[in-house]
């Protein structure tokens, strides 16, 4: 929501001046509130609080800290992509896809239609493009981190494991909660599964591995599941 009000703010702020002097104040009150407002209008989604707004921030800091110690000091190279993409990439530095399209035109103009949360409202602003596999891998992504995806339970209660231990692909595209990028049959991806800070695992798309990563995993003890 905060990729359409970020935006649009100076346009707000221009036509409120251009109201306000004829005395139309009641005009300018309601364009300036409709656009940021409208967004928490939507029946399929509550409004949310300062607190949870806070709350949500903290926790993606916390998660970049995460990120920095999951990959060590030789991630230069290492390049993600993820939906929130501002607090991420700020504390840990990496090059970030941003799976909405807000950084990138090619996702913008041509990336997936996510299916609408409501009949007539649509979805929230800047959420209505999801970047599609071709478009992760044209970009050299390594990791697909999508919303983090962390769980403080046995990841087998988690992924959906075969009996060989390999994780199904098609149900992995179907019941993950997180990961919105479908994982094509003919790609090499596979599923890593980070240990982190009290106990708790970071699961991930590997898109395309690394030296930094292929060290990382090892240093961390971090699980490797091939798709089926």
């Amino acid at each position: 929501e905060f990729r359409m009000i970020v935006p649009c703010a100076p346009f707000v702020a221009l036509l409120v001046m251009e109201c306000l002097p004829r005395h139309r104040w009641l005009l300018a009150v309601l364009l300036a509130l409709g656009p940021i407002g409208a967004p928490y209008l939507l029946p399929s989604r509550p409004v949310m609080s300062i607190p949870t707004l806070k709350g949500r921030a903290t926790a993606w800091t916390s998660n970049a800290k995460d990120l920095n110690i999951i990959l060590g000091d030789d991630a230069c190279n290492v390049r993600i992509a993820l939906t929130p993409a501002g607090v991420i990439p700020f504390y840990t530095g990496l090059y970030a896809l941003d799976e909405l399209g807000l950084n990138s035109r090619e996702v913008a103009l041509r990336g997936e239609r996510i299916p609408p949360l409501h009949k007539v409202l649509g979805n929230l602003p800047g959420h209505c493009i999801n970047a599609t596999w071709k478009q992760i891998q044209a970009a050299s992504i390594n990791l697909v981190i999508d919303h983090p995806w962390i769980v403080d339970t046995p990841v087998e209660d988690v992924l959906p494991l075969n009996e060989n231990g390999h994780v199904s692909r098609d149900l992995f595209n179907a019941r993950h909660p997180f990961i919105h990028v479908d994982v094509p049959p003919q790609s090499n991806a596979k599923v890593v599964v980070w240990p982190i800070s009290k106990g708790r695992w970071w699961i991930m798309v590997l898109a395309e591995p690394c030296d930094p990563i292929a060290r990382a995993i090892i240093r961390t003890n971090a699980r490797v599941f091939d798709f089926d």
